[in-house]
C-alpha cells in the first residue's frame, strides 16, 4: 500500500454453519454471508490485500476455535488466525520471522465460566436478538421457501470470485 501498511482481509464463516442451524434458515443466512464474502474478495482483488478465506478453512469450523458465544473466536482462535495470516504474508514474500504459537498461553474458561456468562450476558444478547434477528431469519426462509416453489432465483447469488 502507499502508505507502507500492508492491508489484511478475510472471508467469514458460514454463520449458519457455525450455529448448526436447520437448513430452511441457514440457507438464507449463508447466502447473505457468501454476499458479504463476495463484497470483500472484490475489494482485496482491488486494492491487492493478503486475503484470507476463513470461509473455507475447515478449522475455523472447529469448536475449539471459538468463545462460548459461537461469534468471536477465543485466544485459540485469534492465534489460528495470526498464524494463517503469517503464513500468507510469508507466502507473499514479507519478512515475518518466526510464526505466532498457536497454543494460549492463558488457560481456556471452565465451563462454569461459560455457563456464568451465558446465564448472564449471553441470555441478554439472545433475548434482544429473538426479537429481530430471528424474526428477520424466518422471513428471509419462508421468502426463499416461496421463491423455491415460484421456480424464482434467491435474491443473492452465491459466491463466484474464487480466492
Amino acid at each position: 500500500m502507499a502508505a507502507g501498511a500492508e492491508v489484511l482481509t478475510t472471508r467469514l464463516p458460514d454463520p449458519g454453519q457455525m450455529f448448526g442451524l436447520p437448513g430452511a434458515l441457514a440457507r438464507p443466512l449463508g447466502r447473505r454471508m457468501r454476499a458479504v464474502n463476495t463484497a470483500v474478495d472484490q475489494v482485496a482483488l482491488r486494492y491487492g490485500t493478503v486475503h484470507l478465506d476463513g470461509a473455507r478453512d475447515p478449522a475455523t469450523y472447529e469448536r475449539r476455535y471459538w468463545s462460548v458465544d459461537r461469534l468471536h473466536p477465543n485466544e485459540r482462535g485469534h492465534r489460528l488466525i495470526a498464524c494463517r495470516f503469517h503464513d500468507l504474508l510469508a507466502a507473499s514474500g514479507f519478512p515475518v520471522g518466526d510464526g505466532p504459537d498457536p497454543e494460549p498461553s492463558s488457560p481456556p474458561p471452565t465451563r462454569l465460566a461459560e455457563f456464568g456468562w451465558m446465564a448472564t450476558k449471553g441470555t441478554g444478547w439472545l433475548f434482544r436478538r429473538s426479537r429481530d434477528l430471528v424474526p428477520a431469519l424466518a422471513a428471509l426462509a419462508v421468502r426463499e421457501w416461496r421463491a423455491g416453489e415460484n421456480g424464482t432465483e434467491p435474491d443473492v447469488a452465491p459466491d463466484s470470485v474464487p480466492t
